[in-house]
Protein backbone atom coordinates (compact mmCIF):
# COMPACT_ATOMS: atom_id res chain seq x y z
CA UNK A 1 0.00 0.00 0.00
CA UNK A 2 1.30 3.32 -0.55
CA UNK A 3 1.93 5.92 1.86
CA UNK A 4 -0.41 8.96 1.91
CA UNK A 5 0.36 12.21 3.29
CA UNK A 6 -2.90 13.84 4.94
CA UNK A 7 -0.70 16.70 6.67
CA UNK A 8 -2.82 20.21 6.60
CA UNK A 9 -2.93 22.91 8.32
CA UNK A 10 -4.90 21.61 11.08
CA UNK A 11 -2.41 19.03 12.32
CA UNK A 12 0.99 18.22 12.43
CA UNK A 13 0.90 14.96 14.52
CA UNK A 14 -0.49 11.69 13.19
CA UNK A 15 -3.76 10.84 11.71
CA UNK A 16 -6.31 8.82 13.43
CA UNK A 17 -6.66 5.98 10.70
CA UNK A 18 -10.21 3.93 11.12
CA UNK A 19 -12.75 1.94 9.05
CA UNK A 20 -16.14 3.27 8.80
CA UNK A 21 -18.60 0.96 9.81
CA UNK A 22 -17.51 -2.53 11.41
CA UNK A 23 -17.97 -5.43 9.93
CA UNK A 24 -18.65 -4.78 6.27
CA UNK A 25 -15.85 -5.43 4.87
CA UNK A 26 -12.06 -6.44 6.21
CA UNK A 27 -9.95 -3.08 6.08
CA UNK A 28 -6.35 -2.56 7.52
CA UNK A 29 -7.50 -0.76 10.90
CA UNK A 30 -8.45 -2.03 14.43
CA UNK A 31 -10.97 0.74 15.00
CA UNK A 32 -14.17 1.89 13.61
CA UNK A 33 -16.24 4.95 14.07
CA UNK A 34 -19.90 2.67 13.24
CA UNK A 35 -20.78 -0.54 15.13
CA UNK A 36 -21.34 -3.42 13.41
CA UNK A 37 -25.69 -2.74 12.79
CA UNK A 38 -26.32 0.44 11.51
CA UNK A 39 -30.00 2.06 10.51
CA UNK A 40 -29.07 3.70 7.45
CA UNK A 41 -32.24 6.14 7.74
CA UNK A 42 -31.06 7.57 11.67
CA UNK A 43 -29.52 10.70 10.26
CA UNK A 44 -29.44 11.96 13.72
CA UNK A 45 -27.97 9.26 15.25
CA UNK A 46 -25.31 9.26 13.01
CA UNK A 47 -24.32 12.60 13.29
CA UNK A 48 -24.07 12.21 16.68
CA UNK A 49 -21.52 9.30 16.42
CA UNK A 50 -19.32 10.58 14.57
CA UNK A 51 -19.15 14.15 16.12
CA UNK A 52 -18.47 12.09 19.27
CA UNK A 53 -16.03 9.98 17.54
CA UNK A 54 -14.02 13.29 16.47
CA UNK A 55 -14.32 14.67 19.77
CA UNK A 56 -12.78 11.81 21.29
CA UNK A 57 -10.25 10.60 19.17
CA UNK A 58 -9.19 13.40 16.64
CA UNK A 59 -9.33 15.96 19.39
CA UNK A 60 -10.83 19.65 19.21
CA UNK A 61 -8.94 22.74 19.84
CA UNK A 62 -9.69 26.76 18.98
CA UNK A 63 -7.88 28.36 16.46
CA UNK A 64 -7.98 31.92 15.03
CA UNK A 65 -8.66 32.75 11.76
CA UNK A 66 -9.60 35.49 9.61
CA UNK A 67 -13.63 36.36 9.42
CA UNK A 68 -15.06 34.99 6.46
CA UNK A 69 -16.34 38.56 5.69
CA UNK A 70 -13.66 40.14 4.53
CA UNK A 71 -14.62 43.59 5.13
CA UNK A 72 -13.84 42.78 8.95
CA UNK A 73 -10.07 43.03 9.53
CA UNK A 74 -11.21 40.90 12.90
CA UNK A 75 -9.84 36.85 13.63
CA UNK A 76 -12.81 34.86 14.81
CA UNK A 77 -12.31 31.57 16.90
CA UNK A 78 -13.08 28.60 14.88
CA UNK A 79 -12.82 25.09 16.00
CA UNK A 80 -9.86 22.70 14.40
CA UNK A 81 -8.80 19.25 15.02
CA UNK A 82 -5.92 18.28 16.91
CA UNK A 83 -5.46 15.44 14.31
CA UNK A 84 -6.61 14.67 10.53
CA UNK A 85 -8.57 11.60 10.03
CA UNK A 86 -8.43 8.82 7.55
CA UNK A 87 -11.47 6.41 7.12
CA UNK A 88 -11.39 3.58 4.86
CA UNK A 89 -15.10 3.63 3.57
CA UNK A 90 -17.44 0.55 3.12
CA UNK A 91 -20.31 2.18 0.49
CA UNK A 92 -22.52 2.97 3.04
CA UNK A 93 -23.20 6.25 2.00
CA UNK A 94 -25.17 8.18 4.98
CA UNK A 95 -22.73 6.96 7.57
CA UNK A 96 -19.54 8.77 5.66
CA UNK A 97 -22.00 11.92 4.52
CA UNK A 98 -22.28 12.08 8.59
CA UNK A 99 -18.37 11.81 8.97
CA UNK A 100 -17.69 14.29 6.29
CA UNK A 101 -20.33 16.44 8.02
CA UNK A 102 -18.49 16.58 11.40
CA UNK A 103 -15.50 16.86 10.02
CA UNK A 104 -16.24 20.16 8.04
CA UNK A 105 -18.28 21.67 11.33
CA UNK A 106 -15.74 20.83 13.45
CA UNK A 107 -12.37 21.90 10.93
CA UNK A 108 -10.90 18.43 11.10
CA UNK A 109 -9.11 17.45 7.70
CA UNK A 110 -10.33 14.38 6.24
CA UNK A 111 -8.90 11.33 3.64
CA UNK A 112 -11.77 8.93 2.41
CA UNK A 113 -10.09 5.14 1.34
CA UNK A 114 -11.65 3.95 -1.68
CA UNK A 115 -10.68 0.23 -2.13
CA UNK A 116 -9.91 -0.57 -6.08
CA UNK A 117 -11.35 -4.19 -7.29
CA UNK A 118 -8.13 -3.82 -10.07
CA UNK A 119 -5.50 -3.39 -7.99
CA UNK A 120 -6.69 -4.36 -5.00
CA UNK A 121 -5.70 -1.36 -3.10
CA UNK A 122 -6.98 1.24 -1.24
CA UNK A 123 -6.85 4.98 -3.07
CA UNK A 124 -6.85 8.30 -0.72
CA UNK A 125 -9.11 10.38 -1.43
CA UNK A 126 -8.21 14.14 0.19
CA UNK A 127 -11.94 15.85 1.36
CA UNK A 128 -10.32 18.33 3.18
Amino acid sequence: MTPISTTTNFSTTAPVTVGLCASRHPMPVQEYIFPESVDPTDFEWMDKIAEDFILHHVGLTTVTRQALDQRYDEDVPCWAGERTLVVYVTGLTACTAAVIKACALNGVGLTLMHYDRESGEYLPQLIF
